[in-house]
């Protein structure tokens, strides 16, 4: 006689051997490793992105068209200021959106430890941009390793956020186009190498041309940069902004020109 005890054990033991029978060894198999979870990996960073971290990217963004639409408010630009296409040292503070500048009869001067940002309010489609960036006695003094090469001069279309920029530094002269139409990207369109030491590393001149269909950067005389104006600026308005990372920057002989 066969114990109750042992008639799970024995039915347990018919149940494997019947699976084993009709194949559902295999499909058990399959089953445990479809539960195996998948480890997601996320895709890398943009392959032409700068050093320019993501974050620093959206303040910047973001500071520039709060300080446009609250002085657009404030004070309306005349049709006369409108129509001008050249400006021989326009530092008048109803002409600009400023955030950490202080303006000067002559010059602008930045007063941020971080991010001095300032937009010219007359928009221009073509433009010719002259200036010069002076480091301040006392600046050079508190930061001897600085200089007004840390400086960026951008082209920003207001209605997409989109901009063309030149940045300067120590170790070279940057070209990079900003889209934000799909997924905020910096691109890097181009990179001149370094210049020679300079007996005066606290006075830069800058010359940013834009044509139709060319960008043309020149630093202390010399053509750096000469690259295809992007397609999604072509035929754009574009509003010029000066961005400096550092107090006691001194923005003087600024001219702009174009239409």
């Amino acid at each position: 006689m066969i114990r109750h005890c042992c008639i799970p054990h024995l039915i347990v033991l018919l149940i494997s051997l019947m699976c084993v029978t009709s194949g559902c060894g295999q499909n058990g198999s399959s089953d445990l490793k479809s539960d195996v979870p998948v480890r997601q990996v996320e895709p890398g960073p943009h392959h032409d992105s700068t050093a320019l971290p993501t974050k620093s990217i959206e303040a910047i963004q973001t500071k520039s068209t709060t300080v446009q639409t609250e002085s657009d408010e404030r004070n309306a630009l005349s049709q006369d200021d409108l129509a001008r296409s050249s400006w021989e040292n326009p530092f008048r503070p109803r002409l600009w959106s400023c955030d950490g500048w202080r303006i000067d009869e002559d010059s602008m001067v930045s007063d941020f430890e971080e991010v001095s940002l300032a937009t010219f309010r007359r928009p221009y489609r073509n433009v010719v941009i002259e200036c010069r960036l002076t480091q301040s006695e006392q600046s050079a003094k508190d930061s001897p390793a600085e200089s007004p090469q840390c400086f960026e001069l951008r082209l920003l279309e207001k209605s997409t956020g989109n901009w063309i920029g030149l940045k300067t530094t120590a170790e070279s002269v940057l070209l990079s186009h900003f889209a934000s139409d799909q997924r905020p990207a910096l691109q890097l369109l181009r990179e001149s190498p370094p210049e020679p030491p300079s007996d005066d590393n606290h006075e830069m001149t800058v010359r940013f041309s834009m044509t139709p269909n060319r960008i043309l950067i020149a630093i202390n005389g010399r053509l750096r940069i000469n690259a295809s104006r992007p397609a999604s600026l072509m035929h754009r308005d574009c509003l010029p902004q000066f961005v400096v990372h550092q107090p006691g920057v001194r923005l003087s002989d600024l001219r702009i020109e174009g239409d």
